[in-house]
C-alpha cells in the first residue's frame, strides 16, 4: 500500500515533468528555423548525391539501385516533421497529466481497484517517454548548433588570416 506522502511526491514530480516537457518544446520552437535549415541542407546534399548516382545506373547495377532507394527514403523522412516532436511530446505531456489525475484520484479515495499500481506505472512510463523525447530533441538542437559553431570557427580563422592581430610590445 502506498502512503499519502509518496503519492503527493509522484503528483509533484508529474507536474514538474509536464512543465519540463513544455520547456523542451519551448527550447525547440525558437530554434526551429535553424533546425529546418539543417534539414534543407541535408536534403540538398542527398539530391546532389541522388543526381550523381542516377546517371550511373544501368539495368545491372543493383548496388546503385539500393543506394538510390536508400537516398530516396532518407529524403522522404527529412521532409516530415519528426514524430517525436509532435506526437511524442504530446503523449509525454498527457502521460504526466494522467499521472497527476490518477494521483489526485488516489488521494481522494485510496481504495479504488488498481489505483496503487497505476500511480507508479503511469509516472514511470511518462518519465521514460520524456527521457526518449528529450534526448532526441537535444540531439536535434545540437546538430545545427554544432554546424553554426563550425561555420563561425572557419570564419574566424579566415578573418584572422586576412587581418592578423598585431603583437603588443
Amino acid at each position: 500500500m502506498l502512503s499519502e506522502s509518496i503519492v503527493i511526491g509522484f503528483m509533484g514530480a508529474s507536474v514538474v515533468g509536464a512543465g519540463l516537457v513544455l520547456a523542451v518544446y519551448a527550447l525547440i520552437i525558437p530554434m526551429s528555423d535553424r533546425i529546418f535549415k539543417e534539414l534543407t541542407n541535408e536534403i540538398k546534399v542527398n539530391l546532389i548525391e541522388f543526381d550523381k548516382l542516377k546517371s550511373k545506373i544501368t539495368p545491372d547495377s543493383k548496388k546503385e539501385m539500393k543506394r538510390l532507394n536508400k537516398l530516396r527514403s532518407n529524403m522522404e523522412n527529412l521532409k516530415k516533421l519528426p514524430t517525436y516532436l509532435g506526437i511524442g511530446v504530446l503523449i509525454t505531456f498527457y502521460l504526466y497529466c494522467a499521472s497527476t489525475f490518477v494521483d489526485s484520484l488516489w488521494l481522494i479515495n485510496s481504495n479504488l481497484p488498481y489505483s496503487n499500481s497505476f500511480v507508479g506505472n503511469i509516472f514511470i512510463t511518462a518519465t521514460v517517454a520524456f527521457f526518449i523525447v528529450g534526448t532526441l530533441a537535444i540531439v536535434m538542437v545540437l546538430v545545427p548548433m554544432h554546424n553554426e559553431f563550425e561555420a563561425i570557427t572557419k570564419k574566424q580563422k579566415r578573418d584572422s588570416s586576412k587581418n592578423p592581430i598585431p603583437s603588443q610590445k
